[in-house]
């Protein structure tokens, strides 16, 4: 569960956290942990993280996609 204790750090800090969808991830017991914590901003395949945070860098947090 190291995952969900860093998603809340990241969140405690202010900071934006995405996670790996079930549907891309080889193993999804860490993004699971990670989006079990209630944290998490986004959840997506691995196909459109970059896209999404790139558009997050750009434009601010109403980018992301619940």
């Amino acid at each position: 569960n190291d995952g969900a204790e860093g998603v809340r750090a990241v969140a405690a800090a202010g900071g934006v956290v995405v996670a790996e969808s079930a549907e891309s991830a080889v193993i999804f017991g860490m993004p699971k942990e990670a989006i079990d914590t209630g944290v998490v901003n986004a959840v997506l395949p691995i196909s459109e993280q970059m896209a999404t945070i790139s558009e997050f860098a750009n434009r601010g947090a109403g980018a992301l996609k619940k």
